[in-house]
């Protein structure tokens, strides 16, 4: 928990230090960097209407599509333009004036750092980001092993003598394993990702005897319904098989004496029809 508002705190720092200059500073700031010179070498440090006839006769001259040779020709006239918006407006005159007077912000400002993250690629960023959270995971490593060693040495002070306090505690600690250089994020990260591809054949089989396990157990299912029904229609059918067979003229008897058969799994059914072999139908057939 205190870790938490520890973390949250320097970042509302930071935020309200980096809040305080907008974009226009920024941009005045990036600005001074690339000129390197005064802005005023370039147009005077007269009134507004002389900074105006300046900057007109120079974006003359300086124009990209007069000078075809200068391959920092579009650069420089970019400067220009920037320097130009900046003196023509007395605040933001007044705020580099400040700058000349004090400087740019150095490394004990939260902006400064602020600029430098702004001109980093993306490539640089993630770079970057995967150093602080490799730094970070190892300081934790050693910090959970630091945290443990406090807490033994607290839980055993209060009933054991200092040396046995310490004996105890160095071979407990010798059971806790200190963080190498194989468990920073990046080993860690693919040894977890090794892991998962090893164990995959193991999923797979398992997921596959579960499917063929249900498959099974439907099959067998079916299977018994099958022979219910079977058993259900034999039973229903009976009477009017055995009322054809012994009430009905034997020239009317046409019947499917197969089907007879099919009455019971086991049950043997032993019906006089003359002219009919008995024993031909005395036992019943899957």
């Amino acid at each position: 928990m205190l870790r938490g508002i520890h973390i949250l705190f320097i970042t509302y720092m930071l935020t309200v230090g980096v809040s305080g200059w907008d974009s226009m500073d920024l941009q005045m700031f990036d600005l001074i960097e690339e000129v390197k010179t005064s802005f005023y070498d370039y147009l005077g440090s007269a009134t507004i209407n002389e900074i105006r006839r300046a900057y007109r006769k120079l974006s003359v001259s300086m124009h990209p599509d007069k000078n075809h040779d200068d391959p920092d020709a579009d650069a420089k006239f970019r400067q220009l333009v920037g320097v130009y918006e900046i003196l023509k407006d007395p605040e933001t005159r007044q705020r580099y004036d400040d700058v000349l007077v004090n400087g740019l912000p150095d490394w004990k400002t939260t902006v400064y750092y602020y600029r430098k993250l702004r001109r980093m690629s993306n490539l640089e960023l993630f770079v970057l980001f995967s150093v602080l959270c490799t730094v970070v995971h190892y300081a934790v490593l050693w910090g959970v092993r630091f945290e443990k060693s406090t807490l033994l040495k607290r839980h055993k002070a209060r009933d054991r003598k200092r040396e046995q306090i310490d004996l105890q505690i160095a071979e407990q600690l010798n059971k806790i394993p200190k963080p190498k250089w194989h468990d920073i994020l990046p080993f860690a990260i693919c040894k977890g990702v090794y892991s998962f591809i090893a164990f995959l054949p193991t999923l797979l089989s398992f997921f596959k005897g579960q499917i063929s396990e249900k498959i099974e157990e439907r099959r067998q299912l079916h299977r018994e319904l099958v022979g219910k029904h079977r058993k259900c229609l034999a039973i229903r059918y009976l009477p009017s098989i055995l009322v054809a067979l012994f009430l009905l003229p034997r020239q009317s008897i046409s019947i499917n004496l197969d089907f007879i058969g099919c009455l019971g799994k086991s049950k043997a059914i032993y019906v006089n029809v003359p002219g009919y072999d008995i024993e031909k139908y005395s036992y019943c057939s899957e």
